[in-house]
Parts: structure tokens; C-alpha cells; sequence
């Protein structure tokens, strides 16, 4: 028996049940569920021009068949997603949503088009039920099959380390730098109310959760640096140690990235930083446009120069509406690192289903570099049980401020299929450990505590070791 793979969407028609799911059908007749069951192809969003956050798309009915050329090709139907539901969209009966793929890994989309793309002798078939329509299927060879196992499932080699979940009392965004022989641990406070910047030095990372906490800064009383301050992170720039944060004034919706400088020996004295001050474009005007709020804003360390990426949200007031988040990047100016040395550029928008999720949202970039090839993280949709982790990834030494250098992953690398005591997982970032080891840092919702009560929403930090499989790919 041939290995086969079988594409099929949910019964549950949501953001990520009218999504493409692919499981695999070993020679001996078990069936892998790739991605830890969860959609791998979702069709594009559609932004209106001068709309908010544009209109949520799904599929139903996929079809997968062999191109001319032997590789892939994918059609659907495609649907709207209205309050987390599929609805028919208004298109011909003879139209389908047509993808391409070299590989089932990678995929183009290539928009609306006449049924006379795919070939109509397609069979589908029941598969062990996982909630699942009935599924198309495709034999694969051999290679093919085994680069999708290596690709989608964990590998088998176990971490060098088992760190226990929650790492430590609630914490979310947790970061963690190696300088000088030490640790530096900071993360947004959750425990006050997100009020003070916080730093904890260690010499071994399992020592972070018993480490004293050391305050930075505190929210001001009235005014400039009067609500949340957010999403510390620590990096050097030209040999200073910074850190990049976002603080509101007072409220959530007037956040705008910040950074502070070391000037002295002391990272964990509050008098050898500067006083905070925002981050504006290399001509000296504001970072974003007015209405708009600037966060969590990250360093990538390239061959070139230093990039900084950020979340960007435009936002109404009286009452309150949201547009989408987005990705910019920009160069930073490493002699003043308050400022950027060029224009930002939009680099990603949340336009997959599972990056619109109760908000369209893209979030949290943050960076690991791995033989000259730059994995970038970033964290989507709400910042609750569907919160999960995207890619993009890029060549180390090519120009990141253009966006066709980059590669948008179409599913997200960390999710709430992930691991099964954890949901909501997110904003994360890596350090190299003293084994020499990648670990990722990121907060998770608990799962005992989430199914006792899904309004639970406290965040707690993880810790994993990141594992590369044989392609270089790495996995969390």
C-alpha cells in the first residue's frame, strides 16, 4: 500500500475549520494527522480600500490533483467568514479558488477561476471521522511523503531539557537575553496590573522563576507613561544595551514603542538607564500616523545592518474600533537607536483566517537566525485561546525592507494543537541556552485552568527547546 494524503475541511465551518487539512496514510494503513490537526492552507482575506479590517475568507470542499509538471494544484470553494462561521460567497456556480504547490508545504494562490483547472474524476471518501468532511485523496511517492512527515510532525529526538509548564506565576511576553556570561529575564507584568518594567539576572535559565524581581520603571501617576507598559525586550545595538518597550497614556489605545538605554555598568540598577523616550522616524516626525499605535518592537542583528520590526494598529475613537495590525520594518539607526534610518515598509497583515480570530492581528515579531536563514516569528489573531505563532522567514544578508524577500508561512508554526496542556500560545522569543541549545520563551493560557473557566485568561511563561529537524527546519 502506497502512502496517501487526504485534504479535507472541518464540520465545524470556522476560521480554521473552512480550512484545508491534510492527514497522511502510512504504507501500513495508519493515518497521521499532519500540523497536530490543524489547517494547513487558508485562502487570503480581502482588504477593501479604506475599510478596517477587510473580510475573512474560507473553503470548503478542496481538491487536490497532480499538475502537468507533477507537482500540486488545490481547488475549492471559497467562503466568507461571518462571526466565525462560513457563508456561501457570492460567486458563479463554474468559479473555484485555485492554488498551486511545489511541495504541500508552500502554496501560491492564484485566485478565482473557471472550473476547468482541476480535473473532475476526483473520488472523495470517509477517513477517521475528527470531525472531518468527506476528504479527496492523493497517492504520494515515498519522498514526497517523508519530506511532509518531517516537515509537519515533531521530531522524535527529545529535548535535552523538560521545563515544567507554567514556568513561573503569571508573566506574558517573556524574553530572555544572554550577556555577559548572565541571563537578563524581563516580560509584561501581568501580576500588577502591566504597571512596572521588571529585570531578573540568572546564570542558568531554570533559575529565572526564583530570581528577584528588580523594577526599572513604574507607571507614571497622570500622564506620558501613566498605563501599560508592555512586551520589554532586551537587545544590544552597537554594543549598548537596550531595552525596547511600548506604554500607553493612559489607556491600551495610545500605546507607542519606547526604548531605554544602559549608560551605566548595572542593567538591574534603574538610575544606569535613560529615561524612556519614543521611537520616531529618521526625519525626527512620529513613528506612525495619528490614531495609530506602535508596539512590540523587536531587533533582527543581520549581516547588513540592524532591522527593527513592529506591530502598527490603526484605531477609532468614541467608540472604540480597531483596524488590522500589521508588521512594518525599517533600519535602524545604530548610532541613535531611538531612530530609524529609513521609511518603514508594511512587511505582513493578518490575512489568513487563523490570523483573524476574534481580531485580525499580527503581532510580537521576533527573530532566530540559523545557517544564513532568518526565522522570524510573529503571534496572530486574539490574545486568547486562539492567540498562535506565524513565520516568515528571509535570506540573512539580503534587504529585509523588501517585502518579496520574505516567505509568509500559510499556517501557524505554534497553536493551541501544539501541546495539551497548554492553548493560547504566543509572543514568544529565543535564546541560546548554556548547553548551546535554541529555547523558545513564550505565554501560554493553561489548559486545566481554561477548561474549568474559558474566561481565564491568565497568561503564564514557557520554555522549550527548539528542535531542528534534517531539512532545517525548526520546531516548537
Amino acid at each position: 500500500m502506497p502512502y496517501t494524503v487526504y485534504a479535507y475541511t472541518k464540520k465545524n465551518a470556522t476560521e480554521t475549520g473552512a480550512a484545508m487539512h491534510l492527514s497522511l496514510r502510512t504504507p501500513e494503513g495508519t493515518f497521521i494527522k499532519l500540523n497536530n490537526g490543524f489547517a494547513i492552507l487558508s485562502p487570503k482575506c480581502s482588504f477593501t480600500e479604506g475599510g478596517m479590517d477587510g473580510q475573512t475568507k474560507g473553503m470548503r470542499n478542496p481538491v487536490l490533483f497532480r499538475e502537468a509538471d507533477g507537482t500540486f494544484g488545490i481547488t475549492a470553494e471559497r467562503c466568507n467568514i461571518v462571526n466565525g462561521h462560513a457563508e456561501p460567497e457570492n460567486v458563479s456556480a463554474d468559479t473555484v479558488l485555485y492554488f498551486t504547490s511545489p511541495d504541500l508545504i508552500t502554496y501560491t494562490e492564484k485566485g478565482l477561476q473557471t472550473k476547468q483547472t482541476a480535473p473532475h474524476d476526483i473520488v472523495r471518501e470517509s477517513i477517521p471521522a475528527w470531525d472531518s468532511e468527506p476528504a479527496g485523496s492523493l497517492v504520494l511517492s515515498d519522498e514526497e511523503a517523508e519530506k511532509l512527515l518531517i516537515h509537519f510532525t515533531y521530531p522524535s529526538e527529545k529535548p535535552v531539557k523538560i521545563f515544567p509548564f507554567p514556568f513561573m506565576p503569571c508573566r506574558g511576553d517573556p524574553m530572555a537575553i544572554k550577556d555577559s556570561g548572565r541571563y537578563l529575564f524581563m516580560a509584561t507584568d501581568d501580576e500588577n496590573s502591566q504597571n512596572s518594567l521588571k529585570i531578573r539576572e540568572v546564570h542558568a535559565l531554570e533559575d529565572i522563576p526564583s530570581a528577584q524581581d528588580h523594577v526599572l520603571l513604574q507607571a507614571h501617576p497622570e500622564g506620558d507613561l501613566s498605563g501599560c507598559l508592555w512586551a520589554p525586550e532586551l537587545h544590544r545595538v552597537n554594543g549598548k544595551l537596550c531595552i525596547f518597550f511600548a506604554a500607553g497614556s493612559p489607556y491600551w489605545y495610545t500605546v507607542q514603542s519606547r526604548i531605554m538605554i544602559l549608560t551605566g555598568t548595572d542593567p538591574l540598577n534603574p538610575e544606569h538607564w535613560t529615561a524612556p523616550r519614543r521611537i520616531i522616524r529618521h526625519d525626527g516626525t512620529p513613528l506612525a500616523p495619528e490614531n495609530t499605535i506602535t508596539l512590540d518592537m523587536t531587533v533582527i542583528h543581520a549581516q547588513d545592518c540592524d532591522y527593527v520590526v513592529w506591530s502598527q494598529r490603526y484605531i477609532l475613537i468614541n467608540p472604540v474600533r480597531c483596524g488590522t495590525a500589521d508588521l512594518f520594518i525599517a533600519r535602524l539607526n545604530a548610532e541613535e537607536p531611538w531612530k530609524l534610518a529609513s521609511d518603514p515598509v508594511l512587511l505582513s497583515r493578518p490575512e489568513y483566517g487563523w490570523e483573524r480570530i476574534h481580531s485580525p492581528v499580527n503581532e510580537g515579531p521576533f527573530a532566530l537566525i540559523k545557517n544564513g536563514t532568518i526565522f522570524l516569528t510573529y503571534s496572530a489573531a486574539l490574545i486568547d485561546a486562539t492567540y498562535c505563532l506565524g513565520m516568515l522567514t528571509a535570506q540573512n544578508g539580503s534587504d529585509l525592507t523588501v517585502p518579496q524577500n520574505w516567505k509568509k508561512s500559510n499556517y501557524p508554526v505554534l497553536h493551541r494543537l501544539s501541546h495539551p496542556d497548554q492553548i493560547g500560545t504566543g509572543h514568544n522569543s529565543f535564546v541560546e541556552a548554556e548547553n548551546g541549545k535554541d529555547y523558545i520563551l513564550y505565554h501560554a493560557l493553561a489548559m486545566e485552568n481554561y477548561r474549568a473557566d474559558s474566561a481565564d485568561g491568565r497568561r503564564y511563561p514557557a520554555v522549550r527547546e527548539v528542535i531542528w529537524d534534517s531539512c532545517g527546519f525548526p520546531h516548537f
